[in-house]
């Protein structure tokens, strides 16, 4: 059936009304690419998936893909050796975690899906990769201290810098000699990297 035919049908406005229920970007973009099939072999499989759909969320209103993201242009750029940032990383985590826990779902049907497991198959992330993620990075994307060897180290340092910095300020502000030129002997720390100050007195 040619585009011309489609159209008249009212075809792609059905298609975007069923791209509205999509729960992120990647399925509304598959719903508007759906195209009539010419097989009745492949319209029955279609069907068979519609209806296992339909009854295992009538049973289990818990099934759900939430924390899914589109990560495709994250597949790409890694594809490619780019450098994920960690939004990105855990955008991919999320994602491989829900594609995880709706895989369990269908573990443990005992073949009630046939036609649904047939597309559940490849949803298990890779061995090690989301736990991987997790010990770089916390919930909230920073870098965590066992993110690695050089990264534990290189906090360690930062920590020990930081209390001579302290240390050597309080000394300062405490001392007779420079404490009636300061206008207060408040340390402040200013961020996360352990910068202090006193005002000077005017």
């Amino acid at each position: 059936m040619d585009e011309k035919a489609l159209t008249t049908l009212e075809y792609p406005k059905i298609r975007e009304r069923l791209a509205g229920y999509a729960s992120f970007s990647l399925s509304a973009d598959l719903a508007r690419q759906l195209t009539p099939v010419s097989s009745l072999e492949e319209a029955l499989e279609k069907q068979a998936r519609t209806r296992e759909a339909r009854y295992l969320l009538s049973v289990n209103d818990s099934v759900t893909i939430g924390g899914a993201r589109d990560i495709r242009d994250a597949i790409d750029l890694a594809r490619r050796f780019g450098v994920l940032d960690s939004p990105t990383l855990l955008e991919v985590k999320n994602t491989l975690v829900a594609a995880r826990n709706l895989s369990r779902v269908f573990s443990k049907t005992g073949g009630e899906y046939p036609a649904l497991q047939i597309i559940a198959a490849p949803l298990p992330p890779p061995a090690g990769l989301v736990d991987s993620i997790s010990k770089a990075l916390s919930d909230k994307g920073e870098i965590l201290d066992n993110a690695s060897p050089r990264m534990a180290s290189i906090r360690s340092e930062l920590g020990v810098a930081h209390e001579r910095l302290l240390s050597r300020l309080q000394k300062l502000v405490s001392d007779p000699r420079t404490a009636p030129m300061l206008q207060e002997s408040l340390i402040t720390q200013r961020n996360e990297i352990g910068r202090a100050s006193c005002r000077e007195r005017v």
